[in-house]
């Protein structure tokens, strides 16, 4: 009887197919980074990001910093404590939540843009807790950039003050940004600053049916042919 088999050059065969399915499969996306700090925790440093988009969360207490100011964009969620500061990339497109409950204690910059011509998608800041400091929703200083539409909701507590955009960098552009309150800011509310030469606030509504313990400052221009933009301002609340 004549074999079928594949005899002597079986080997010849079978390498390349065993060589195949040993490689590594590799996907197309970049797979975000999670770290969670569970309740009842007492994390004695900080949490510190990577360049994937990070999805971190605090139930219990960071004794220093949130730095997930590396890259992508990154989701940041607190229902414990932050005794220092908390900063997001640049690149934006950033969600900050702090939850009912949730303390954050130092300066808060969910965008930090330094690079020239670093544009920033959108940043969302929802804050039902209380926030013992200043929020910067999107901060920059390079020059020929764009901040991005942000968006700020809070129902809870802000005892510093509110930077929907600030345009330090020349020819830099703060986008949009609505700030919407139905709990209580301490400070005064600055929804478009605009510093740089040339810069220029953006489209900005402020919705108010909290309170605001100081002024509110539509679009503040210190930069030689600066402009503000367009702000709306809707009061259904108490501004001091």
């Amino acid at each position: 009887m004549r074999s079928h088999g594949f005899g002597k050059n079986a080997s010849f065969v079978l390498l390349p197919l065993i060589l195949l399915l040993s490689l590594p499969l590799f996907s197309s996306s970049i797979q975000a980074a999670d770290q969670t700090n569970p309740s009842g925790t007492n994390l004695v440093g900080s949490m510190t990001g990577t360049a994937d988009d990070d999805n971190y969360a605090n139930h219990g207490e960071v004794t220093a910093m949130v730095d997930m100011s590396q890259d992508g964009n990154d989701t940041f969620t607190n229902s414990g404590t932050v005794d220092g500061e908390v900063k997001m990339p640049g690149k934006g497109g950033n969600t900050l939540t702090n939850q009912d409950g949730g303390l954050l204690e130092s300066l808060v910059t969910v965008s930090v843009n330094n690079a020239n011509g670093n544009n920033s998608a959108g940043n969302t800041v929802t804050n039902a807790g209380t926030i013992n400091t200043s929020v910067y929703i999107s901060h920059n200083t390079g020059g020929n950039r764009n901040g991005g539409s942000n968006t700020q909701n809070n129902t809870g507590t802000i005892t510093g003050g509110t930077f929907g955009s600030c345009n330090y960098g020349a020819s830099s552009t703060g986008g949009s940004n609505h700030i919407t309150n139905s709990g209580t800011m301490g400070l005064s509310v600055y929804i478009s600053v605009n510093q740089g030469i040339g810069s220029s606030g953006g489209s900005n509504t402020l919705d108010n049916s909290g309170v605001i313990e100081n002024e509110d400052k539509g679009s503040l221009n210190y930069g030689e042919s600066s402009s503000g933009g367009s702000t709306t301002i809707i009061n259904s609340g108490k501004i001091y």
